[in-house]
């Protein structure tokens, strides 16, 4: 998504969905809005993060797999798997009788 979508999705739809969930659920038309995303510059304008009682906060960097354990063990299992598959492309290239250094120069991922 384009930024200007993306603050257009903030501002025509997020901003007035959220308040009228707010509305619908009894709090006060003043109440406040916390949007929290991951900490992707794509998402929303930097002067846009604060726009009356709404706020957008932004994780920091890596903090997604703190609070998404499943993220680093799916991470996890894919690092393996890469690396094991290296690991057997690295030593079938060895035994046929090639140098590490040629082995490296032609390895693409």
């Amino acid at each position: 998504m384009t930024q200007h979508l993306m603050d257009e999705w903030f501002e025509n739809h997020f901003v007035s969905e959220a308040r009228r969930h707010l509305f619908g659920n009894g709090f006060p038309a003043d109440a406040k809005i916390v949007l929290i995303l991951d900490n992707c510059t794509a998402h929303l304008s930097p002067e846009i993060s604060v726009k009356d009682n709404v706020s957008v906060l932004l994780f920091p960097s890596n903090f997604t797999s703190l609070i998404q354990p499943m993220d680093m063990g799916i991470l996890r299992a894919l690092k393996c798997r890469c690396k094991s598959e290296f690991h057997k492309e690295m030593l079938s290239f060895l035994n046929g009788g090639e140098t590490l250094q040629t082995f490296l120069k032609s390895y693409n991922l």
